[in-house]
């Protein structure tokens, strides 16, 4: 999904955060991380038998 416009980035950003912590309690692995201000990238890995099995990417720009 994506959102243009936010009503409360602080939420989504709160969520990113939540998120993140979900997918690595589940074994997920964290292949990049950034934090920078407003912006937030989050992009994470299932592997299984040496094979990516899913992707999950999460950003946020709430810079503007």
């Amino acid at each position: 999904r994506v959102y243009e416009t936010l009503d409360d980035a602080e939420a989504v950003a709160t969520y990113v955060d939540s998120a993140s912590g979900e997918l690595e309690r589940a074994g997920w692995q964290r292949m990049v991380y950034v934090d920078d201000g407003g912006e937030k990238v989050r992009i994470y890995v299932q592997i299984e038998a040496e094979e990516v099995t899913g992707m999950t990417v999460l950003v946020l720009d709430a810079s503007e």
